[in-house]
Parts: structure tokens; C-alpha cells; sequence
């Protein structure tokens, strides 16, 4: 079986030519949102990133200062690995949860959108 995967550096390239504020990752592409998002951070690119149910990278070693915000459902089968990716963090960061799983909270969730607003709005 076959993978197929972007170099990081790839990805930063990438990302730099998108001239983008944040970035924002789903489960594990919040991997990828934060590592490539930690470089833009440090070279004065990038404000953030957004974490939606995000799984740690599993590597030691990863310290992650960038703004982030992240969103865990309660129930997610995954959750105790998002918290690992929260906790890799140390710079500016808020964690807030939605009631479901696995998935993006629903948009009835509006303390979530608030919150996420707030967040933003301190960048």
C-alpha cells in the first residue's frame, strides 16, 4: 500500500503563497495545521490555529508556542488524544468542548462561536 504524503517544507511553501492568517485543522490534519503552523509562527507568517477534535503527532519533543484553539467532542473515541495535542501547546491557547464525537460541533453550539470569536479577536 502506497502513502502519499506533502514534505513539510512543501506545505509551509505552500501555505506562505496563501498569504493566511490561520490555519485550521481537522482531527489529523491538525498535525499537520500545527507543526507547519509552529514555522509560519516563527517567521512572523502566521497568527494561529484552530483545532477541531486534533490528535498529538505522537513525537516527542514537539512544543508548540503559536496561538491555538481547539475543539474536542465529548464523546470523541479520541479525545484523550486531543487533549495530548493541547497539552503540546504552551503558548496562547483555549480548549472547548461540544457535546457529539468525532466531528465538527454543530452549528446550534453557539457559546463555541463566541468563544472562537473572542479567541480571534485577541490575535
Amino acid at each position: 500500500r502506497k502513502r502519499c504524503c506533502i514534505p513539510r517544507q512543501a506545505a509551509i511553501t505552500e501555505a506562505k503563497r496563501l498569504d493566511a492568517d490561520l490555519l485550521l485543522g481537522f482531527s489529523q490534519g491538525s498535525i499537520v495545521a500545527s507543526l507547519v503552523g509552529q514555522q509560519l509562527f516563527s517567521d512572523g507568517k502566521l497568527k494561529g490555529v484552530i483545532s477541531v477534535c486534533g490528535v498529538d503527532p505522537k513525537r516527542d519533543g514537539d512544543k508548540l508556542t503559536l496561538p491555538s484553539f481547539h475543539i474536542i467532542g465529548k464523546t470523541d473515541s479520541l479525545r484523550e488524544r486531543s487533549i495530548k495535542l493541547y497539552d503540546t501547546f504552551s503558548g496562547t491557547k483555549e480548549l472547548v468542548e461540544h457535546e457529539a464525537g468525532h466531528k465538527f460541533p454543530s452549528s446550534k453550539e453557539t457559546d463555541i462561536a463566541k468563544k472562537l470569536k473572542k479567541f480571534l479577536d485577541g490575535l
